[in-house]
């Protein structure tokens, strides 16, 4: 399971229903306040207590599953963050002629996903 959506939640609870194992990506991110970022928090507090396997990002993340002892009945693995992973590879290997890619001395990529984004400009 990816990430700390509604449809990540809901997924892992319709997994756990079926006895169906789950492994969660990005596992182990925490605000320490369930409702901030909302929903977002507690989707992914919810999804760790299905999981089994958990990926965490950094170690601070892997830090808090340990401490919230979701290593007790799965594993928890260190395996830093798809997406910044994924844009720093691509980053390094600019396709000749790509269309997305300019030859500038600074890149700067945005994502706004969070639902505190939706509605007002971004600032």
């Amino acid at each position: 399971m990816q990430g700390d959506t509604t449809t990540a939640m809901a997924s892992s609870l319709a997994a756990f229903f079926r006895r169906t194992p789950v492994g969660h990506v990005e596992a182990g991110l925490r605000t320490g306040i369930r409702t901030s970022p909302f929903p977002e928090e507690l989707m992914r507090r919810i999804v760790s207590q299905v999981a089994e396997l958990h990926f965490a990002p950094t170690t601070r993340a892997a830090e808090n599953l340990r401490r919230e002892r979701a290593d007790a009945e799965g594993a928890v693995f260190l395996t830093g963050n798809t997406v910044v992973d994924a844009v720093k590879w691509i980053a390094a290997r600019p396709r000749a002629g790509a269309p997305f890619v300019r030859r500038v001395s600074r890149l700067v990529l945005l994502t706004a996903h969070r639902r505190e984004n939706f509605g007002e400009p971004i600032r």
